[in-house]
């Protein structure tokens, strides 16, 4: 086989798992043999040049090259074919796409890339100083982007379509030390000995820190309210414990080869994990949601190729089917529902199709695609309907939706691609109605005119959090933050117990804060446990929509829904998970629907007499650990 002195032949990791290697007598790379006996192949021409690599599975990529060994085309396991062209000095100035659509390169004398026309004739031009980096930019529209640098080649300016400016700075090391953006905000970077980011200083003045061990492995992050998030490691550096701003601690355990084996929340809750010869996860065991004691498994497999095929657990299975580039092209979901898709030789979804069985019923839709010659969708269609046309401008931004036979929208950019008109027409009719969106120097939005909805306007801090909105009723909204960007502000109320592991799993702590009238709770892994909020019971619908106002915050169906000094309907009427007669079934479908029907429950569930003001309380599901 020739001489192989000094490539390695095998690797045998901590968990007895072999991958193996073979060279031709040339060192090239013939076979990458697996810890599961699968194996990866490659051929190569005389000039030791790959041709053609086969995959595990059997899938196929084919190469094809000239004398100067430039690639001439690529073919990949579906059998299309991209092809490249060379002039004489061997820079790449056309390539062609499996669809035939090609994009040309021109170049600058010394080498530079001078100008990109792409398949529909859009150029991109470059400009160069004498060493040779970017210092304009001129895109299909002839907007100009600038670029300045310093003598060590760092950039320190750019001047973006529009005149927006950005200006930065380094530190004798060549690190980014100072980013001032178009509106004048300065944000400063300070680094440690060996250039690791140790301290930022933000524009509004608040500080994050950054903490390293010996290893210069980061161990901590000290937020802008003082508080530590602390990450400790084994001597591999793998992190065992991570312990977040509260103080509640996630741990993580690892096997022989290092992958992650469990981990177990601050809840006491641990999460297993299983895997295959080729480290991929085939198990994951979860505490069940509902059951104590018990555990939920959901389970994965994988074809001969490594694709997901299958994904299921004991509420659900998912089925995946691919093609021979390996596209998905069959999602089934149970036995009643299946997405189907095709691709063009680009790889480009150019039809979706579903189906779903319903109480004896099919219903079948069909969403079809068209694309330009750069790949962008040009045209929607779902069934027989009249597709929605999409015409787009030299930048590939969208400039006509035509929406029917006789609607169609508008919209117009500004130079930096935001958004800045978008008008709504009705052939014979005219205008329908339109939106102006004005912007600041960062790109921010500060107005939104709707000729229907009339003005909003929007004031930003300067990290760029919006601290103040005016609605079109004239109506001032102001939001302030603490340090860290949090509008709520927690605070922790905990019992104290002998036994700190029993108050954990018994919920003796909680996370609690009031915004804008409304409670909220959070337990110790971050998950929310209640949502409270006071009602005004003095109109019987009243009552019932500020509920359903809040409902939409709740993560998922409430275990129950509970009113102070009333009843709590758990094991009764609103028992949302339990399932336990017909009329929780409703519930749970109402949840689902949302909307009216959802409206209608709640309106005859909730209690008739109820003093004028009270405190309705969503109660959240126990959460499966992530």
């Amino acid at each position: 086989m020739g001489r192989t002195v000094g490539r390695a032949s095998a690797m045998i990791d901590p968990a007895g798992r072999t991958t193996a290697w073979e060279y031709d007598a040339y060192g090239s790379l013939l076979v990458q043999t697996l810890p599961d006996g699968s194996a990866v192949r490659t051929e190569f021409d005389l000039d030791h040049r790959p041709v053609c690599m086969t995959l595990i599975g059997g899938r196929q990529w084919g190469y094809e090259w000239n004398t100067f060994g430039n690639l001439l085309a690529q073919s990949d396991p579906s059998g299309a074919i991209s092809r490249y062209t060379y002039d004489e000095y061997g820079q790449l100035v056309e390539h062609t796409g499996p669809r035939g659509a090609s994009t040309r390169f021109d170049y600058h004398p010394d080498g530079n890339l001078a100008a990109q026309i792409d398949a529909l004739g859009h150029r991109t031009q470059y400009r160069y100083d004498a060493r040779g980096y970017l210092v304009e930019a001129i895109d299909a529209l002839g907007q100009q982007t600038q670029y300045e640098y310093d003598r060590n080649g760092h950039l320190t300016r750019a001047i973006e379509p529009g005149g927006r400016e950005i200006h930065c700075a380094y530190d004798a090391d060549g690190n980014l030390s100072r980013h001032r953006d178009p509106m004048g905000h300065v944000t400063q970077v300070e680094y440690s000995a060996l250039g690791q980011v140790s301290r930022r200083l933000a524009p509004d003045g608040t500080t994050v820190e950054y903490r390293y061990d010996t290893e210069e492995q980061l161990i901590g992050v000290v937020n802008e309210r003082s508080e530590l998030y602390a990450l400790e490691r084994d001597a591999l550096g793998r992190i065992v414990v991570e312990t977040d701003y509260w103080g509640q601690a996630r741990r993580y355990r690892y096997g022989a080869a290092g992958e992650l084996l469990c981990s177990t929340d601050p809840l006491g809750q641990t999460v297993e994990y299983r895997y295959d010869w080729l480290g991929r996860i085939v198990q994951k065991r979860v505490p069940h949601p509902e059951q104590d004691e018990a555990l939920q498994i959901d389970s994965f497999a994988y074809d001969r190729h490594g694709d997901l095929v299958l994904a299921e657990n004991p509420s659900c299975r998912v089925e995946f089917g691919y093609d021979a580039a390996g596209r998905m092209i069959e999602e089934r979901q149970g036995d009643d529902f299946t997405i189907a898709s095709d691709y063009d030789e680009a790889g480009k979804r150019i039809e979706r199709r579903t189906r779903l069985i319903a109480g004896g019923a099919v219903v079948a839709h069909t969403v079809r695609y068209t694309y330009d010659a750069l790949d962008a969708v040009t045209s929607i269609q779902i069934d027989d309907t009249a597709p929605v046309v999409l015409e787009r401008d030299a930048l590939g931004q969208i400039c006509t939706e035509q929406l029917g036979a006789e609607l169609r929208r508008e919209p117009s950019y500004e130079s930096g691609g935001q958004l800045a008109s978008q008008r709504t027409l009705l052939t014979g009719t005219g205008e329908l109605f339109a939106g102006e969106y004005t912007y600041d120097a960062n790109g921010e939005l500060v107005e939104k005119r709707d000729s229907r909805g009339g003005i909003e306007r929007f004031q930003y801090d300067p990290v760029g959090r919006v601290i103040a909105h005016l609605d079109p009723a004239g109506q001032l909204r102001r939001y302030l933050y603490d340090p860290a960007g949090d509008l709520l502000k927690t605070h922790i109320r905990e019992r104290r117990t002998a036994d700190a592991v029993a108050a954990a799993k018994a919920g003796t702590w909680v996370r609690e804060g009031e915004y804008e009238g409304c409670y909220y709770a959070y337990d110790r892994v971050g998950t929310r446990e209640c949502l409270a909020i006071e009602v005004d019971t003095s109109l019987p619908g009243l009552r019932v929509q500020q509920v359903l106002a809040r409902l939409k915050e709740m993560r998922g169906l409430p275990a129950s829904i509970t009113v102070d000094n009333g009843p709590e309907f758990a094991g009764k009427v609103l028992d949302c998970m339990g399932l336990r007669s017909r009329r929780h079934a409703v519930v749970h479908s109402a949840w689902q629907a949302g909307g009216k029907c959802l409206y209608r429950v709640l309106q005859r569930a909730l209690p008739r007499r109820m003093p004028e003001r009270a405190l309705v309380r969503l109660n959240a599901p126990r959460q499966a650990a992530d």
